[in-house]
């Protein structure tokens, strides 16, 4: 298996709705239920997924950490005149 196969998942593009000139709008098998934007190179040209692309996405579905805001104290008037 050289470099260039075994950078591609098992994964594939399975339902395929629209497409542009960059990107392709569909759903990946085993991995997503709702349709996406994905970029063209992204995708081989037997529409399996690379590697790196899943690695993206599973990074930005772990959830993050919650933030600390700081509220800002408003004066009681201006919400009082408010109404």
């Amino acid at each position: 298996m050289d470099e260039s196969e075994e950078e591609f998942s098992e994964h594939i593009l399975d339902y395929l709705i629209a497409e542009t000139r960059n990107s392709y709008y569909g759903i990946i098998s085993k991995i997503l239920s709702e349709p996406i934007w994905i970029p063209k190179n992204a995708v081989g040209s037997d529409f399996k997924i690379k590697e790196w692309y899943l690695r993206k996405l599973r990074e930005e579905k772990k959830p993050k950490k919650p933030s600390e805001k700081k509220m800002k104290q408003v004066k009681l008037t201006n919400f009082v005149t408010m109404f």
